[in-house]
């Protein structure tokens, strides 16, 4: 299960203040996923833990743990209920963390409960680099969002939890910048 230790170190020693107001949901409880941080939140964590957000490529390989399929587990979506929480059961809210099955890596929510921030910066044809043989096409420019956000959620569809779907952050999600 998750531990949210590190995240209220974090919160407590960056003087980190939770602009979704007290009690909301980023500050979370044992076992389920820390949510409603900005990117720049995720990263300064990453700072203070001595760490970085992954690339989207890293994510994506990760993700598939070894597989070439639309999921890890293959390419059947019938399966996602056995792997992920996502529209079709979550009830509308993210899931105590690691209750589905892990891919062969022994990763867990790889595909739906939360999205996940990467480092790159969302540019729609950044994985044509893929094509011409670059592994880590990793896309930064000037601007900060919009931002890849990977893996899909609570409130996602089937299509938006492939191991492939990306995704660009929305200039609202910024509301802590």
């Amino acid at each position: 299960m998750q531990d949210h230790t590190q995240w209220w170190k974090f919160q407590k020693g960056a003087n980190w203040k939770n602009p979704w107001g007290p009690g909301s949901s980023i500050d979370g409880k044992d076992d389920y996923p820390v949510v409603h941080i900005s990117w720049n939140d995720a990263q300064a964590y990453c700072e203070w833990a001595g760490k970085r957000l992954p690339t989207e490529a890293e994510w994506e390989y990760a993700c598939r743990a070894g597989s070439e399929t639309a999921f890890s587990f293959g390419d059947d979506s019938s399966q996602l209920d056995e792997y992920a929480w996502y529209a079709n059961n979550s009830n509308d809210k993210y899931q105590q963390v690691g209750t589905k099955k892990s891919n062969e890596w022994g990763l867990h929510d790889m595909h739906g409960n939360v999205a996940e921030w990467t480092l790159d910066q969302y540019i729609p044809t950044a994985y044509r680099k893929r094509k011409a043989g670059v592994s880590n096409p990793l896309s930064e420019g000037e601007k900060v969002y919009p931002k890849v956000v990977r893996g899909g959620s609570w409130m996602s569809n089937p299509h938006r939890l492939r191991s492939a779907a990306r995704q660009p952050s929305s200039k609202k999600w910024k509301k802590s910048m």
